[in-house]
């Protein structure tokens, strides 16, 4: 599967998958002028929020599950 991320979180990605675990990459809500690792790369941080919200509230929806 084909993450189109970055390097090191596609091997560790296929890492966990590979012992039967789950995982992913969440940076999709996170919008720039530039690209990653351009000079113009320059986020809203007020999308910070977004990620942060559903990064938690996905780990909650995780840990009461079991």
């Amino acid at each position: 599967m084909n993450f189109n991320g970055s390097d090191d979180a596609t091997v560790l990605i296929k890492r966990v998958q590979s012992h039967g675990g789950k995982s992913g990459l969440l940076c999709d809500w996170l919008r720039s002028e530039g690209g990653h690792h351009q000079s113009e790369f320059d986020i809203d941080e007020d999308q910070l929020f977004t990620g942060y919200t559903v990064f938690t509230q996905l780990l909650e929806r995780l840990l009461l599950a079991h």
